[in-house]
């Protein structure tokens, strides 16, 4: 009885943790993987658009260097800075609050791949037994959720923007920078945006797509075993 009771409590933590995991592995990939930041660099005209605004100088590594910065502050607790942009206080503390949702993210990430990890080791052990119906659920449910979210951003994007701000920066109004004081936002415009909500989105498709089709596959074998 206690062993059925743990199968079932183990199998639900594991269902979930699958869902956070593609969830906060898919939010991570724009975050850490920078090389997608600096191959918008060029398409997006960021640098351009900075000289034109500014009426400077400013290079590819330098808009390079300041996005670094940022991220390092965001992701790796350093001193905060923005290169050779001007940057105000309310546009730290906006940053700080972004670092506060990266290490969320990170820690759901770290965690999430540490049950998935752990149930299959006990699940090699025999210690507990795992049903394919588990990836398909998880999966499914993972892909659900960058198709209705897709569908609702799609519709009206900067209304979605403007709506995650207010959810994630509740009474705060310091994610409205000023191009002058905060240059920052000079180099992170609404399509880079946009393009990492796509990034996002089809990384989740594919992890979920994954969980589904191994899920296939080992309720086919299941099937052709009995």
């Amino acid at each position: 009885m206690k062993k059925k009771l743990f199968q079932n409590i183990w199998t639900g933590v594991y269902a979930i943790a699958l869902i956070l995991l593609a969830i906060s592995f898919s939010i991570a990939l724009p975050i850490y993987f920078r090389p997608f930041y600096y191959m918008l660099i060029n398409p997006m005209h960021i640098v351009q658009d900075l000289n034109s605004y500014t009426g400077l100088e400013y290079t590819f590594k330098d808009v390079v260097e300041a996005y670094n910065e940022v991220l390092n502050y965001c992701c790796f607790y350093t001193k905060f800075g923005t290169g050779k942009l001007a940057w105000s206080q309310d546009g730290m503390e906006h940053f700080r609050d972004c670092r506060g949702l990266f290490t969320l993210d990170t820690v759901v990430m770290i965690v999430s791949a540490a049950v998935v990890g752990t149930t299959h080791i006990l699940k090699r052990k025999k210690i507990i037994e795992i049903k394919p119906l588990v990836h398909l659920i998880s999966g499914i449910t993972s892909v659900l959720i960058p198709t209705i979210l897709g569908i609702l951003v799609s519709l009206d994007f900067d209304k979605a923007f403007v709506i995650f701000h207010k959810i994630f920066f509740p009474g705060k109004d310091n994610w409205l920078f000023d191009y002058d004081t905060d240059q920052i936002i000079l180099i992170l415009p609404e399509n880079f945006f946009m393009a990492c909500a796509i990034f996002i989105g089809v990384a989740l498709i594919g992890v979920s797509t994954y969980y589904i089709v191994r899920g296939i596959i080992r309720m086919k074998k299941e099937k052709s075993a009995a």
